[in-house]
């Protein structure tokens, strides 16, 4: 009774599973942050996004291959900005979109402007971003960057 049991529930889930499809055109990057503060009195004080300069954080692909652009500024990601992420999400994640390849990649701080525009944030704005890193991404799989970490100095 109970195997038949089991047997069924893992036979509605396939089902159920198998409704929720997703369109896979490509592999996924999936990034996190936190944000900390310069300051050498309080350095391991987390930061929320309200107290810094900036209000999203933008996943930088550089293919490997240059004579490729960027997934992130072309279609079909520049129609959906799937490399921007709003700063209190600290946790962002393109569709199945990025083709296959390797990606120099990095995550920058930016601040919106006016008509849709937006400012990458530098050191010379108080904001600290880690340097980019050489990943591979695989038709129909997620490539984790981790956690990396924003140095802000809320001083400026």
């Amino acid at each position: 009774m109970m195997k038949l049991f089991s047997t069924y529930v893992i036979g509605v889930t396939g089902i159920i599973g198998l409704s929720a499809c997703v369109a896979i055109d490509g592999g996924a990057v999936e990034v996190g942050w936190q944000l900390r503060n310069a300051s050498t009195e309080v350095p391991s004080r987390h930061l929320d996004c309200s107290e810094t300069s900036f209000d999203s954080v933008r996943l930088e692909l550089q293919p490997s291959d240059s004579t490729l652009a960027s997934p992130c500024t072309t279609a079909p990601c520049s129609e959906t900005n799937c490399c921007l992420f709003r700063c209190d999400q600290e946790i962002g994640v393109t569709g199945f979109v990025i083709p296959p390849g390797h990606y120099s990649m990095q995550i920058t701080a930016t601040l919106a402007e006016n008509q849709g525009q937006e400012r990458s944030l530098e050191s010379s704005n108080g904001v600290t971003t880690p340097a980019p890193v050489v990943r591979e991404v695989r038709t129909g799989e997620v490539t984790a960057l981790g956690v990396n970490l924003i140095i802000v100095d809320s001083n400026r």
